[in-house]
């Protein structure tokens, strides 16, 4: 008889409780800065946001940079973000128009 050997193990466990209200209260969805970066080869001229500053429901189109102090979210061409009531970034990407100035390297 071979031994069981577990490779990977995850668990959940919940308890009963209140749950605390959390919420994000940002103050404001100007940049702080702007930055070249690069999409698909092409340098652009991209906004830089504090993301401890953008309010929840603020929706901002790329290109953006989201700057935090564990994280960095870069944003491409053709995508929006909005954040919600936690604070997260949502990141959804938008409709393709024919003409438009997407390049090849986001497809």
């Amino acid at each position: 008889e071979e031994p069981i050997e577990l490779v990977t193990l995850r668990l959940t466990a919940t308890l009963p409780g209140e749950t605390p209200e959390i919420s994000h209260e940002g103050q404001s969805s100007e940049p702080v800065e702007q930055r070249d970066a690069s999409f698909g080869g092409t340098f652009r001229e991209t906004p830089v946001y504090e993301r401890a500053s953008v309010p929840a429901g603020a929706a901002i189109d790329g290109p953006a940079i989201f700057e935090g102090g564990e994280s960095t979210v870069v944003v491409p061409p053709s995508w929006r973000t909005t954040v919600d009531g936690w604070g997260t970034i949502e990141l959804r990407r938008q409709e393709q128009t024919r003409g438009s100035d997407d390049t090849e390297g986001e497809r």
